[in-house]
């Protein structure tokens, strides 16, 4: 069930929400050992996959995916889930439409640093120059729910 989200609603979530922290809860990597690899063309996803309530705290996990190739040899394929914890300042309770409203709008911002970071460091782990990605930007729409 669908509802118009009220502008003054989502702000009023938006207001009372403070990130508590950003854990990571999976990963896995699999890495072909390459010599001389001349270029690695870069494949990159996220995703939102839930979100959910216990008392006072709004989680939302999010993967992400990097996946890095050689012509048509995979040099990388990395994949990662972080669970991103919300603390709610407030009594109010919002329909579920304004939390998956602000896990799909919000929490991407949150989390890009973070996400960021960990790739960035984890190619370099691995071997390779760092991959940093670009920021992660979310223009207003003006006259969108979404």
């Amino acid at each position: 069930m669908s509802i118009e989200i009220k502008e003054d609603v989502y702000n009023s979530l938006v207001r009372t929400i403070e990130l508590i922290g950003v854990e990571l809860k999976e990963v896995s990597i699999e890495r072909n050992r390459m010599k001389n690899h001349v270029k690695m063309d870069i494949d990159f996803e996220a995703s939102i996959d839930k979100w959910y309530l216990e008392d006072d705290i709004y989680s939302v996990e999010v993967s992400f995916g990097v996946n890095a190739k050689d012509h048509e040899t995979d040099v990388f394929d990395l994949k990662f889930t972080f669970i991103i914890d919300y603390h709610l300042n407030s009594d109010l309770d919002w329909e579920d439409d304004y939390y998956d409203l602000f896990a799909h709008k919000n929490t991407p911002t949150n989390v890009w640093p973070f996400a960021r970071e960990f790739i960035s460091s984890t190619t370099v782990r691995m071997g390779y120059p760092s991959l940093t990605l670009p920021l992660h930007k979310n223009p207003l729409e003006p006259n969108s729910n979404d």
